[in-house]
């Protein structure tokens, strides 16, 4: 009605006219509109009532589950509390079960620990004899070693004075036979001039013959004068004067 009015001051304003109000008394609609209209307007009230009706099935609907879901949820407490009590009983069996292992398990460490224990005292005296015998071992192979040695020794040292011995012997065998060549020849040079030279001649074989045995079986130490003189003996033939032959030491 406002918007109504205001059109119509302004429709009219040229003339003066002012609307100071507007009634409505009657509304004349085409008879499809209204037909329209009131169809719209059945269908609204349908819609009301069905969604009252929707309203009051979904109401005993929603008091129908809450009921359902209380019984349920009894059912459950009752269910959880059963669950509970078994879940209660399944742990003291479990409990008890450990308890038991526990007590096994114990057994065994402690049964494994004490072989364990022998194993270890059984290798220890094992390792004890073994190093015993290794020490034995050590020492009688020392010992061997060292008789062995001892025994190499004394008898080197058997050799070498048996091989000085035996030198000094033929020393002394030489030096006799030197002197009795030389006793013989004196002997002969007083008797007779005539054989001077024959025994000279058979005195210097001699000679040569002691010579070639002293350097042919002799081990010396050649020193001074005396070792020249041997050693020119040994290049002539002839010993000239006598000579002192050192024997090793």
């Amino acid at each position: 009605a406002k918007s109504l009015l205001a059109l119509l001051n302004k429709k009219f304003d040229f003339a003066g006219v002012t609307f100071s109000s507007c009634t409505i008394t009657e509304i004349s609609l085409p008879k499809a509109l209204n037909s329209s209209l009131e169809r719209k307007t059945e269908l609204e009230k349908a819609m009301e009532r069905t969604k009252r009706e929707h309203q009051f099935q979904l109401g005993q609907i929603e008091r129908k589950s809450e009921f359902e879901l209380e019984e349920l949820s009894r059912k459950n407490e009752q269910v959880t509390v059963g669950e509970q009590g078994k879940r209660r009983h399944a742990e003291l069996s479990h409990e008890k079960n450990m308890v038991k292992e526990d007590e096994r398990d114990n057994t065994a460490r402690i049964e494994t620990e004490q072989a364990c224990q022998v194993k270890r005292m059984e290798v220890k005296a094992r390792l004890e004899r073994l190093k015993v015998q290794m020490q034995r071992s050590r020492v009688e192979t020392i010992s061997k070693a060292e008789a062995d040695a001892e025994a190499r020794r004394v008898k080197a040292d058997i050799a070498f004075e048996k091989s000085q011995l035996n030198a000094e012997a033929e020393k002394a065998r030489y030096e006799g036979e030197g002197e009795a060549i030389r006793l013989d020849a004196e002997a002969e040079a007083a008797a007779t001039q005539h054989l001077t030279h024959k025994r000279t001649h058979e005195l210097q074989m001699r000679e040569k013959d002691v010579i070639m045995q002293l350097a042919k079986c002799c081990d010396y130490n050649i020193l001074g004068d005396s070792g020249d003189k041997l050693v020119e003996a040994m290049m002539t033939g002839s010993m000239g004067e006598r000579v002192q032959v050192i024997p090793p030491e």
